[in-house]
Parts: C-alpha cells; sequence; structure tokens
C-alpha cells in the first residue's frame, strides 16, 4: 500500500481553493483548512485495499457511517456486521438500485439489523465513503464489491487528522440521510429494472 503525509494538495483537490469561491451556479461555497491532514492512498490492483478499510472497521469503537452503492466483498460486508453486534452504531445509505433489485447484500445488512436509508431523490447515490469514529474518512472511486478488489483498476484515500474535513463528510452523511428514506421492499418500483446502474455490481462478483 502507497502511504504518504500530504499536506493541503489531495484534500484540496475535493475541495474549494478559496474561502469566497463560488459554484457555476453562483452559490458560495468554503475552502477546508487541512494543513495537517494525513491522507494514505491505496490502488488497485496491487494493494489490498479491503485490507486497510477492514482494520479500520474492525477498530471502530462508536460509529460507521457508511455511503454505498453497491456491496459484494464479504470481507468488509461481515466487518460492518461484526461491528453493529458489538455495539457499534453502524448506519448505511444505499441505492435505490439496491432496493429495487432486492439485492442480496441489501438483505443481508437488514437481516443484521442495520439501519439502511434509500437516497432515493436523485438518480445515482454515487459516493463511496466510510465515516469511522468521526475521526477518519475512507473514500475514492472504490465501491465495496469483490470486483473493485480483484478485478478493477480503482483508488481509496484514507483521511486523517482533520477534523474539519471529516466533519464535511459527516455533515454531508447528514444532509443525504435527511433527503433519503427508509428501505421498502414493497415500493412500486422495487425489484424492476433500474436505471440506477454500475458496471461494478454485485451480480458480476464471486468469491
Amino acid at each position: 500500500m502507497m502511504k504518504a503525509r500530504l499536506l493541503v494538495a489531495l484534500v484540496a483537490l475535493a475541495t474549494v481553493s478559496s474561502a469566497s469561491a463560488e459554484t457555476m451556479n453562483g452559490a458560495a461555497s468554503s475552502a477546508l483548512h487541512a494543513d495537517n491532514a494525513r491522507v494514505d492512498a491505496c490502488f488497485t490492483p496491487g494493494d489490498a485495499c479491503d485490507d486497510m478499510l477492514g482494520d479500520a472497521i474492525d477498530k471502530a469503537q462508536r460509529q460507521i457511517l457508511v455511503q454505498a452503492m453497491f456491496f459484494s466483498n464479504k470481507k468488509l460486508m461481515r466487518g460492518l456486521a461484526n461491528a453493529h453486534k458489538r455495539g457499534v452504531d453502524v448506519k448505511m445509505i444505499m441505492s435505490i438500485g439496491s432496493e429495487k433489485k432486492r439485492s442480496k447484500n441489501l438483505l443481508y445488512f437488514m437481516k443484521q439489523g442495520i439501519p439502511i436509508l434509500i437516497d432515493a431523490n436523485v438518480k445515482t447515490q454515487h459516493n463511496k465513503v466510510m465515516i469511522i469514529d468521526n475521526a477518519e474518512v475512507f473514500t475514492g472511486s472504490y465501491n465495496f464489491t469483490y470486483s473493485a478488489q480483484r478485478k478493477n483498476a480503482e483508488n481509496m484515500v484514507r483521511i486523517t487528522d482533520s477534523p474539519e474535513v471529516v466533519s464535511s463528510f459527516v455533515n454531508n452523511w447528514k444532509r443525504r440521510a435527511a433527503a433519503s428514506r427508509p428501505v421498502d421492499l414493497k415500493a412500486r418500483d422495487a425489484g424492476k429494472s433500474v436505471g440506477d446502474s454500475d458496471v461494478d455490481t454485485e451480480e458480476d462478483d464471486a468469491e
């Protein structure tokens, strides 16, 4: 795994470079000041990104907030289920595609008693984020799937030592949670074909 202690450079790629910067529609946005942030980078093929994330899940003590499109990496799925069993507050926001297809991963997490919300007010819930103990963020192109680890070229970063950056991800998780709804397997579209799709889905995964 490639690890690097970076200053604001990498974080700035995902944030605004000036506190007075404006988005294209004119809405003001704010820069994040993360001079002391640590960013550990992981890439597939080559690095065991699921080990990096799995270790953090296993060490979680209080809370894990998840945003995911699909799951099929059994190591990560079992890790979240075990964290929930030992009392960690695991909460998930997932794509409407998982609900429409009654995906195996969604049913697995429901059986474990993990609270799940469906981000149904956007075309695609494409965030891949885990926030652990309000102290570290895992994000990147890496879906939490077998293919992401074994078949695809992906990236994942772990951001620590920056309460401001972590808080920005927590706040976004809360905004998406407020815009989401509980799982409804009896919904009109459940089980039908999905407009919300991704080439890296559980159907082509195997372990």
